[in-house]
């Protein structure tokens, strides 16, 4: 008697309930399109915000940015861009991201010191501040 074999009857019934659910996740994992022809709409349109962000970001502030800083900008991008394609969820954290950047900023108004009296500046966007209390 051979124990490694299945019945046909439990098999059969069981692989026609998951045949559908299978076979749609098995066909997306073994997609053998090129990566860039994978790509919809909404990647393509993911990647253009992702470019137009960080040309704003260059336009607007780049008279405080050193060259170190606009090279990192510069370089993040396809970065970002490839992480937002492969990982589809972490679009909505790097446009999180995006917004408490811009919204701190706007925060300062151009002056560094509001760090300490701006209490959303000094308790909750602040690396240094942030998670410790000052007296």
């Amino acid at each position: 008697m051979d124990l490694t074999q299945v019945s046909s009857s439990s098999s059969s019934s069981a692989g026609r309930r998951h045949a559908p659910a299978d076979a749609a996740s098995h066909a997306a994992l073994l997609d053998e399109r090129p990566f860039l022809k994978r790509l919809g709409v909404f990647d393509w349109l993911f990647a253009l915000a992702m470019v137009a962000g960080a040309g704003f970001a260059l336009s607007r502030y780049h008279p405080f940015m050193n060259y170190y800083d606009k090279l990192v900008l510069v370089c993040a991008v396809p970065v970002f861009v490839v992480l937002g394609w492969r990982w589809k969820p972490a679009r909505l954290l790097i446009a999180g991201i995006a917004a408490l950047s811009l919204f701190a900023i706007q925060l300062y108004h151009g002056d560094l010191t509001r760090a300490d009296n701006a209490s959303f500046l000094k308790y909750f966007l602040s690396s240094q501040s942030a998670g410790t209390s000052r007296t």
